[in-house]
């Protein structure tokens, strides 16, 4: 199925794959994802607003997005270039980033992220001892 700047409202969406072999932009609002692999495209473009996301497979792709309204349990973003994204308050101790692109990303002291993650890549937003780290 061919999809091109849909937007998924309030939708449950399982065990799919989304190939991005030709321009498209997919906007998800007020929905759940799971089991979900996107494949590698360098014209796949995503907008994730109020989005569960659950065992969610980006690996590969150019991902740019604020990700403050979205909740992440199990999702790897291995090789997928997140430059300037925003993952202020985001709870990501169960996310993979291996490979990633994060130049530019922005958190803040209630961001979270798996034991042992280097976060010297990041953007912060806030000051680190405000939050007692």
């Amino acid at each position: 199925m061919y999809f091109e700047d849909t937007l998924f409202r309030d939708v449950a969406i399982r065990d799919t794959v989304f190939s991005g072999g030709a321009p498209s932009g997919l906007r998800f609002e007020d929905s759940e994802l799971a089991g979900v692999k996107f494949e590698k495209s360098r014209r796949l473009t995503l907008n994730l607003t109020n989005v569960r996301l659950r065992d969610v497979d980006f690996s590969g792709i150019p991902v740019s997005d604020d990700f403050r309204t979205t909740r992440f349990d199990h999702v790897r973003f291995d090789r997928s270039d997140l430059r300037d994204s925003d993952f202020r308050g985001v709870d990501l101790r169960s996310s993979s980033f291996a490979g990633a692109k994060l130049d530019g990303v922005t958190i803040d002291c209630a961001t979270r992220f798996p034991d042992g993650f280097d976060r010297s890549k990041f953007r912060f937003e806030g000051v680190y001892t405000a939050c007692g780290e």
